[in-house]
């Protein structure tokens, strides 16, 4: 994984990695804030790829490698951790990073650039569904099995099952 500086100095134009020409078409203030995860930690034993920039990093080659015909997942992956950024904290108890709430910060965040989204190929309104709901699909099996079936009743549930598969931490690239 490369360092953020690296990423700083890059130039979309010149390169032909898909996944660096989409981070850079992001709007500015996005943009900033995409990088800014570099300083946010994560929890070493759901995500030992360290901090939360790579890892949305990683999550996004995954998506293009796997569902590269899938821009709501691919989307999803760029946007579904940013609200880390604001949510971020230290938990009293364990002394664990925590961002509890950081789905809701990131759905606001694809809500402001459905334009942005939607420019890019993708339905925002399915990349809010994923960003907003991917933390519950993780926990899937401790829910009641009504709420269960609320999630899977919604005609995105399959891309946001494909999305949970991807998000789970690990450094495969």
């Amino acid at each position: 994984m490369k360092h953020i500086s690296e990423y700083e100095t890059f130039d979309p134009q010149s390169s032909q990695d898909p996944a660096k020409q989409l981070i850079y078409s992001l709007p500015e203030d996005v943009k900033k804030r995409f990088f800014g995860l570099w300083g946010i930690p994560q929890r070493p034993d759901y995500h030992p790829e360290g901090n939360t920039l790579k890892h949305v990093i990683m999550v996004v080659k995954r998506a293009m490698r796997e569902h590269p015909d899938n821009m709501n997942i691919i989307l999803s992956a760029i946007f579904h951790d940013i609200g880390k950024d604001e949510t971020f904290a230290t938990h009293p108890k364990t002394g664990q990073p925590t961002a509890y709430g950081h789905e809701e910060k990131s759905g606001d965040l694809v809500r402001k650039c459905a334009d942005w989204i939607a420019s890019k190929g993708g339905d925002p309104d399915v990349v809010e569904f994923i960003v907003r709901n991917h933390m519950k699909a993780h926990k899937m099996d401790q829910m009641r099995p009504v709420k269960q079936e609320v999630l899977r009743s919604h005609p995105s549930f399959p891309d946001l099952e494909r999305f949970e598969r991807l998000d789970r931490g690990g450094t495969d690239l």
